[in-house]
């Protein structure tokens, strides 16, 4: 049977989880690539500018977009399946409602953010554009992955990811030393705008400029209670970049920030596969099938394991090629960041329970109290040990969400969709391994000795690693 033959008798699902994993790759691979030229092109204290700016981007953004595609936006394509267009439009009006009420209050309490971001006013207005025009474009987005309509989704994934790396290049090399972190920002928020644009006009005219109150009210009782969840979540994400900027310097967030970048490559699999478990979760949930639910989360989690395991066993590896020799104390931190990104997959799981109970009132609680630990945790040992520290922290707090969400979603009666022993019993061995790990950066024999093991028994188990990939997918 030919490839084409393959794929004309992949479901959609499959179809669509492919697509977008490769979309996602390349996306990823030319963040990849654009990594160690911006690296050398720009100095650690204008990479730090960009790492700052982007962390403090991903806060605000929340707060200027209520984080609408996140949460809500699936349970609408549910519950509003013969209207999602204008759904879709209503969520865009909430969040410019949510953008508008944050630029005033950045007008007026101006003098004060400015001593704390480190942001400039024309970077800052810029952000407050981005996030006026990218929610359509998110949306839109978000609706083709859950309709699994791949091919224009992978497409425009592709092109501005390629666009940005090509603009950036341009114009940190036309620019000035000093002004080469203010051009990577430019060239990156324009390509997001003028597509924001685009779709911002597509919805509205597939909507034809209609709005519902009904959709306004449901989204915003929904979500509202999720904003200080997704804000904690990101103090988790992006605080210890910024706490090491104003405790350590922006050297070390640079240094920081490129490593997060190389752990944060195991997210590619993640958010490629999740982007069909959802729609596939709340269908099968829907219609009361339950056991094919427990076997898929198994076999999640446990690729995404080993995807976790590749990536700290490289880092060496994979510092080398983001970045230059300043950079490469860097890897002691990879083995923490990767397992923390395995927790936030774990607890994922979890938490999908919960929004489609639409139970999100408790989700708020448990990620707030463990984001201020974060901020607590990272004060005093970023003093104490220096910013490797602020890996495990995250890592520690990442582990006690997980525990929280598997909790709380026993208290729902939704755990037991899941085998919660094998996933307790796999996130534990992870964590020791993790741990041995490190150490096998100082040895390289030994590492490479592990790295052979590890590639063999991949080849011993192809037959079964191949049947668990087109089960995945």
């Amino acid at each position: 049977m030919s490839i084409r033959q393959k794929w004309d008798k992949m479901s959609a699902a499959k179809k669509s989880s492919l697509a977008l994993a490769f979309a996602m790759f390349f996306q990823k691979g030319i963040s990849m690539i654009s990594t160690p030229v911006f690296t050398r092109m720009m100095n650690t204290e204008q990479y730090g500018q960009v790492t700052n700016f982007v962390s403090w981007q991903t806060i605000i953004l929340i707060l200027a977009t209520l984080n609408l595609s996140q949460g809500v936006f699936n349970n609408g394509m549910l519950d509003y399946e013969r209207d999602r267009d204008r759904f879709t439009l209503s969520l865009t009006f909430l969040s410019h409602i949510s953008t508008v009420i944050c630029l005033i209050v950045y007008l007026v309490l101006r003098p004060y953010i400015y001593s704390y971001v480190d942001i400039s006013d024309l970077l800052m207005l810029l952000m407050l554009v981005y996030m006026i025009f990218t929610p359509s474009y998110t949306f839109w987005s978000c609706r083709q992955r859950y309709e699994f309509k791949y091919k224009a989704l992978t497409l425009i994934t592709i092109s501005v990811s390629a666009l940005q790396m090509v603009l950036g290049i341009i114009s940190v090399s036309l620019v000035p030393p000093e002004e080469q972190g203010t051009a990577r920002i430019f060239s990156t928020e324009i390509v997001m705008i003028l597509v924001g644009i685009f779709f911002y006009i597509f919805s509205l005219v597939k909507a034809k400029c209609k709005i519902k109150k009904e959709y306004v009210k449901y989204a915003f009782k929904f979500n509202i209670f999720l904003v200080p969840h997704f804000l904690a979540m990101n103090v988790l994400n992006s605080g210890d970049r910024v706490m090491i900027n104003s405790m350590v310097g922006s050297s070390e967030t640079a240094i920081y920030g490129v490593s997060y970048t190389a752990a944060s490559i195991i997210l590619i699999f993640w958010q490629a596969i999740e982007a069909s478990w959802t729609p596939w979760l709340f269908e099968h949930l829907k219609n009361n099938i339950i056991e094919p639910i427990k076997t898929r989360a198994n076999q999640l989690i446990t690729m995404f394991a080993v995807v976790a395991l590749m990536c700290m066993l490289f880092a060496p590896e994979i510092m080398a090629i983001l970045a230059s020799g300043d950079y490469s104390s860097g890897i002691y931190i990879i083995p923490s960041v990767t397992a923390g990104v395995y927790f936030t997959a774990v607890y994922a799981l979890y938490m999908r329970l919960e929004y489609y109970s639409k139970k999100t009132k408790a989700t708020m609680i448990g990620t707030v109290s463990v984001a201020i630990l974060n901020v607590f945790l990272n004060y005093i040992f970023i003093q104490w040990m220096g910013y490797i520290a602020a890996g495990y922290t995250t890592l520690v707090c990442f582990i006690l969400l997980y525990l929280f969400h598997w909790f709380y979603a026993s208290k729902i009666g939704m755990a037991k969709m899941y085998d919660n022993k094998y996933i307790l019993f796999l996130s534990i061995a992870l964590c020791l391994i993790s741990i041995v790990i490190t150490f096998t950066y100082l040895v390289t024999v030994i590492r490479y000795i592990l790295i052979c093991v590890l590639l063999i028994l991949c080849i011993v188990f192809r037959k079964k690693i191949i049947r668990l990939v087109k089960q995945i997918l």
